[in-house]
């Protein structure tokens, strides 16, 4: 919004007066402090010099020169010229030019080197400026620079923590809504294996992604190394087991899948009526078995509670609960048209549920069973916009974030939809209602978003992996596509900053916005702090180590 350089007039200075460049090249801050600061001293190794923006004084292989003497910026082109207004000693300068270029340096930080600052040399002492320098004495005459800034919306924190747009499954054919599987496919690259309309995916803690293939009546599973292989069903539609290997166990049309941090896997095989478990060593049970009222038809909602106690899951009209200490099933909400995605909403203990035949998306609190309509019923397809405005048509995928957004799948509508903590809907992706439209590979978030191109057709689903990646399922082909996180952080230093405090160090990115954590036991993580990144390189500095017996540490990215 605002930015303004300050100065501090040192007695000898008899003018204000003063231009300001951008440098356009890396120079070295200097190393020589000369006693007489009027007149300078001869330049050390690290200096910067009028001829040389890195001077060696015994190698001369290694000077580094301006590529015009006095230093590379243009004379004609100053960011502003200015006599300095203030009070005092200490004087303001500020432009839209210079508010401008100090955006330039918090957007690209590499590629900004700074400024050279010259006054009037008409008259050496009737024009002359002497500032105090950053190690001068006296703080109040140190130089400044006071940003006065909008904060960054979730949602735009949000979008800079991503990366790249990838498909990691499906070939996209055209095609009946009919099995397609091949056994050619078993154990090949994935994107080489035509899908059957998968419904959902989810991601394990080792980066599996795990889908329905729900024409192809299986579950099949995306290693790391990109190959495709089922891990249950037979491919045949229909029921013959209620246990046994997974790959002897018919599944029909299953629709939902949960995976636990241990590994187990849970399928909701909807017209088979049933709730299975896969376990790691490939065996399959059947949890239960509903047959209450209302019937249990189409949804692909399923939720699994952490000691796998627990299942909460939509049921067409319902979302019902299943526990596993009396084997009991209880309607926690009823009335909806067709209920598809849920998703807990950590904060608040609630669940979202997406109504596709409604346009529409619920929080549902289970203790009372009371519903309130939050998103959709709109025909807006702006950005920014209250959530009841947004179409919403086709609404099927969600996914609910830590912190409190959540993300929106509208198939029929076509656009992938993110709606941020302040309440405000924003399009993530644009996409298409039909078609078999697979565009974007490769493209980073932030310019997919800022671009109106569609990009995918009819998704599906979307959920949020373990480390963050956004798992999304588009097409009627089948796609099973991934938004990449950033490069994950990696700590690289700690230690003791000579002052009290105890300072961590972590490679990192630019534009992305970490969370420092602390706990003492390993189970409850508090944020110290929330910490932009503007380089490769960042540090947090904890000044209250010394309170404490012990702390250990961890950074990640802020979202989601």
């Amino acid at each position: 919004v605002d930015a303004r350089l300050s100065l501090g007039l040192l007695p000898i200075a008899s003018t204000t007066f003063v231009s300001v460049f951008r440098v356009f090249s890396p120079w070295a801050a200097g190393t020589t402090d000369p006693e007489d600061e009027f007149f300078g001293e001869l330049a050390q190794t690290g200096d910067v010099t009028w001829n040389y923006r890195f001077y060696h004084a015994t190698d001369a292989s290694r000077l580094a020169p301006w590529q015009n003497p006095g230093g590379d910026f243009s004379p004609d082109q100053p960011l502003l010229t200015s006599t300095g207004e203030g009070t005092g000693n200490v004087v303001f300068y500020t432009s839209p030019e210079l508010i401008a270029d100090v955006q330039s340096m918090l957007d690209q930080p590499d590629q900004h080197f700074g400024w050279l600052l010259a006054g009037d040399e008409s008259s050496v002492f009737s024009n002359l400026l002497q500032a105090g320098s950053s190690e001068n004495e006296d703080e109040a005459v140190r130089p400044k620079l006071e940003i006065t800034y909008v904060a960054p919306t979730d949602f735009t924190k949000m979008i800079a923590n991503y990366d790249a747009l990838v498909t990691v499954a499906g070939m996209g054919e055209e095609g009946e809504r009919d099995n397609h599987w091949k056994n050619a496919f078993e154990g090949g690259n994935a994107l080489d294996a035509e899908l059957s309309r998968p419904s959902t995916a989810v991601a394990a803690e080792d980066g599996t992604i795990y889908f329905t293939d729900t024409y192809g009546h299986a579950i099949r599973k995306v290693t790391t190394e990109g190959l495709i292989e089922t891990v249950a069903g037979t491919g045949v539609e229909g029921y013959n087991l209620d246990e046994g290997p997974a790959l002897e166990v018919q599944l029909d049309q299953p629709n939902g899948l949960a995976v636990m941090p241990n590994g187990n896997l849970y399928i909701l095989d909807i017209d088979n009526k049933r709730v299975r478990k896969v376990t790691p060593d490939g065996q399959l049970t059947t949890v239960f078995h509903d047959e209450t009222d209302p019937p249990f038809l189409t949804g692909r909602g399923l939720w699994v509670s952490p000691d796998e106690q627990t299942i909460i899951y939509g049921s067409r009209t319902a979302l019902k609960r299943w526990t596993a200490s009396d084997d009991a099933i209880t309607v926690l909400a009823d009335g909806f048209t067709r209920l598809t995605n849920i998703g807990l909403d950590v904060r608040t203990g609630n669940f979202l549920g997406a109504d596709v035949d409604d346009d529409s998306v619920w929080r549902i609190d289970i203790e009372t069973g009371d519903r309130q309509q939050i998103a959709g019923g709109g025909r807006q397809s702006n950005t920014g916009i209250d959530p009841m405005d947004a179409d919403l048509e086709g609404v099927r995928g969600l996914a609910v974030s830590r912190h409190g957004g959540y993300f929106l799948t509208a198939e029929e509508g076509g656009n992938i939809w993110y709606v941020d903590t302040a309440g405000l809907a924003h399009v993530l992706l644009r996409g298409s209602g039909d078609s078999n439209l697979h565009a974007g590979e490769g493209q980073i978030l932030r310019d997919l978003v800022a671009s109106t191109e569609n990009v995918l057709s009819q998704p599906f689903a979307i959920t949020i992996a373990p480390n963050g990646d956004l798992v999304i399922v588009t097409n009627e082909t089948g796609f099973i596509r991934v938004i990449r996180k950033g490069r994950q952080p990696e700590i690289t230093g700690v230690g003791l900053d000579g002052e009290g405090g105890f300072g961590v160090i972590w490679n990192s990115q630019v534009q992305r916005v970490y969370l420092v954590e602390e706990t003492e036991d390993l189970e409850t993580w508090n944020v110290l702090s929330e910490v932009p990144s503007n380089s490769n390189s960042t540090t947090f500095i904890d000044p209250n180590i010394s309170l404490l017996p012990h702390r250990l540490y961890r950074v990640r990215f802020y979202y989601p």
